[in-house]
This record gives structure tokens, sequence and C-alpha cells, in this order.
């Protein structure tokens, strides 16, 4: 697996290659176009996890936005094994390998409950957070929060401060990179 930056002009196109079977859209401005050497063609936003049905050696990306895009992807070459997905998040089982630029990192499961469920302590070494819920939760600051707002899928969260989340029985996985 790399990483890979790719800074997009405003409906500018870009050529990516290797042997690519996969790519995660790990960030993302808006939305981009993807195809590939065999006549696969995407529209693809940030958490996206696509698998190709062939293998291609070159893939185009295309911006959608109408402004610059920069796009941070995963690119997965057919020797690499499998990034599994379900419902259109990524599955972080293979964290260890997207996190290898990481110093550090910390992977936590947690059912949410209508009470609210403490999901990240305040830390102020922590870089970000990728969350990922199996369904409809709010997210607040602190526990029964006025200003909650609604996940559903992949989050990405840069605050060092307290995250709860509230909702019945909704899975989260929150992977949090550590400085």
């Amino acid at each position: 697996m790399h990483d890979r930056i790719v800074s997009l002009k405003a409906n500018e196109q870009q050529q990516v290659r290797g042997n690519l079977k996969r790519v995660i859209v790990r960030r993302a401005s808006g939305p981009v176009l993807i195809e590939t050497d065999k006549s696969e063609v995407i529209e693809a936003r940030q958490g996206d996890n696509v698998l190709f049905e062939n293998v291609c050696s070159v893939m185009s990306l295309t911006d959608k936005t109408g402004m610059a895009n920069r796009l941070w992807l995963v690119l997965v070459s057919d020797g690499e094994g499998d990034v599994s997905s379900v419902a259109a998040t990524v599955d972080l089982a293979n964290a260890g390998d997207l996190t290898a630029a990481s110093p550090d990192y910390e992977i936590r499961n947690y059912t949410s409950t209508a009470a609210g469920v403490k999901i990240l302590d305040a830390a102020s070494n922590r870089r970000a957070a990728i969350i990922s819920t199996d369904g409809l939760t709010k997210v607040g600051k602190t526990q029964g929060a006025a200003d909650l707002f609604t996940v559903d899928g992949v989050l990405e969260h840069t605050a060092q401060g307290d995250l709860w989340a509230h909702g019945e029985g909704v899975e989260i996985e929150v992977l949090e990179y550590l400085n």
C-alpha cells in the first residue's frame, strides 16, 4: 500500500500508474472521477474504498469540484492482499498498513447509547482521529450536548478535545493518530 498526495487544478486530469487493484480516498475536497485503462469509470468521494473489477496499469483522476482539489489516496496493488469495504466506508482492519507514516495509533471500538458514550478523551498529542460508524449517530463535545452533529459513515476529527457519540446501538470504530 502506498500513500499518494495528488493536487488537481479545477477540471484538471492527472494519471497515476501502477499495478492497481484498489484505491481508498482518505481525503478529498470534493468528488473526483476515476477512469482506468480497463474502461472502468467511478465517481469517488472522501471515505470511498474503490475495488476495481480488473487490475489497471493507468488510473486517470479528474477533478469534479470546479476548484482546486487535494487528494490523499491509498493505492493498493494486486499483490498486496485486500482491504475490505463495508457499507462504502473504509474497514480499518489493516490500519497498521495505512498508518505506516504515523509514529503511533490506537484503535478502539464502541457501541453508542442514547445517554452517550465517550469515544475520544482530550489529547494534546492527537494528530487526527478517523471515526467510522455503521449507522446514523449524533456526535458532540460533551455528554448530552445541545450542539450535536450527525455522522453516518466516516468522520475525520482533528480537534484535541473530548468527543461523545449518542445513538442507540450504533457500532463505532475509532482510529486515533498520535504524535
